[in-house]
């Protein structure tokens, strides 16, 4: 299978070349354009990729999704409207795996549900992947205003958050009742604590 796809991630540039034979733009200020706005979408995709790396997301719910959305659209566009040369060939290479990354994660994409804690911590769920059990819990906290950092995340497989109660939020530990649907856990309210070590 990795073959398989290192063998279409090499070919898919060549083969995505023919098709700006038929529908490839000369309109060289457009091209231009499209040039400068696929080379932005794709810096913000390489950014979200660096920042998640540091437990860190733009916050909002559907940002992310938008970067993603917009950078398939300008892939798809740049693909069929760039005249074929050397250089798009070579960005191709780049662009192509990133494609195929990001196309995954609109797949797979869930938006979390925030229930503050304070003016600064929040608690966010959200389903993580295809093979996740349940929602993460995670603590985060607001950074420069568009940005989340992640401080502790867990994932104790509840399904459908509705609410969360909170009971104890000192600087010693965190306790919660996360109020779920009961489908993979009996205890609802789920009692959730987390002992504050250096997390905020």
């Amino acid at each position: 299978m990795a073959w398989f796809l290192l063998f279409v991630v090499v070919l898919l540039p060549f083969f995505l070349s023919f098709f700006t034979r038929f529908y490839g733009s000369k309109n060289k200020r457009f091209v231009s354009r499209v040039w400068k706005v696929t080379l932005l979408s794709f810096g913000l995709i390489v950014f979200i990729f660096i920042i998640d790396v540091f437990n860190l997301r733009f916050s909002g719910k559907y940002t992310e999704l938008i970067v993603y959305i917009v950078f398939e659209i300008t892939a798809i566009v740049y693909f069929l409207k760039v005249p074929t040369n050397w250089s798009k060939i070579a960005l191709d290479f780049a662009l192509i795996p990133t494609y195929l990354v990001v196309l995954f994660q609109i797949v797979i994409y869930s938006p979390p549900s925030v229930f503050p804690l304070d003016d600064t911590y929040s608690i966010s769920t959200r389903i993580e992947g295809l093979l996740a059990c349940g929602e993460s819990i995670s603590i985060t906290k607001n950074r420069l205003w568009i940005f989340v950092e992640t401080l502790h995340s867990n994932d104790p497989c509840l399904r459908n958050v509705e609410s969360i109660d909170v009971i104890d939020f000192s600087p010693e530990k965190l306790i919660i009742y996360i109020h779920h649907d009961g489908d993979l856990d009996s205890e609802n309210p789920y009692r959730y604590e987390v002992e504050n070590e250096g997390y905020w």
